[in-house]
């Protein structure tokens, strides 16, 4: 990153995801950059006969993550040969560019990515309408405005004790700067901050409008700056 960071900067993502972002995002960064994961994953998500009936059904695939392709791809895997190949007629729609690069790189053909990372931004610009199948978190949600199934094939979750964790961290050290990648970490982090540090004094760092959307609401004063994603 070019631009003058803070001092010290908090991760909050996954330990793996977190060292991505301090050498790819916060390579140059010269103060002090401490991690503390709110993030973790899993999935018990079981294929079922009505679950391959929408996926039949469904003209379009809607991705809202990188994690999603993820554990799609897991759960395609054990599909038939005849399902699989039904995936060359649906169109495959992707929230932002990150998540139509992971799909390409998995073998799946985009259709179509917004101007906006945005799952309203996906409803509003989309050139086509069809039945679809809505791919998320268990903390994700399909727009009020969209048609189709939303299937929730994987958990986001706060691992053990991080939340301790922060609160302790807190105490100790002053952070200028965080680096929020979704509205889930965005609350698990202000729901500890807030009752020791005033926002007014924090830069947040975002990559899209989502997360943005979700600070704002919270703290509308926020000082919200946006990296590329």
């Amino acid at each position: 990153m070019d631009q003058k960071l803070p001092v010290n900067l908090l991760l909050l993502r996954t330990a793996q995801d977190n060292a991505f972002d301090c050498q790819h995002r916060f390579g140059t960064f010269s103060g002090t950059i401490y991690q503390c994961p709110l993030i973790a994953f899993s999935s018990q998500f079981a294929l079922t006969k009505v679950h391959l009936q929408q996926y039949r059904k469904a003209s379009v695939l809607y991705f809202t993550s990188p994690r999603g392709v993820y554990y799609f791809k897991k759960i395609f895997n054990t599909m038939h040969s005849t399902d699989k190949q039904l995936i060359m007629m649906k169109k495959i729609v992707a929230i932002g560019k990150k998540t139509a690069n992971y799909l390409k790189e998995n073998g799946f053909l985009v259709n179509f990515t917004p101007t906006k990372a945005s799952a309203q931004s996906i409803v509003q610009q989309l050139p086509f309408s069809f039945t679809g199948l809505w791919l998320t978190s268990d903390k994700g949600h399909a727009p009020a405005t969209f048609t189709g199934v939303t299937w929730h094939i994987y958990r986001n979750y706060c691992p053990s004790g991080a939340q301790k964790k922060l609160a302790q961290l807190l105490l100790t050290t002053t952070i200028d700067a965080v680096f929020i990648t979704s509205p889930s970490i965005w609350h698990r982090f202000y729901n500890i901050y807030k009752e020791r540090r005033t926002i007014s004094s924090l830069t947040i760092y975002v990559l899209g409008t989502t997360t943005a959307a979700a600070i704002l609401k919270d703290e509308p004063s926020a000082h919200i700056e946006y990296l590329q994603a």
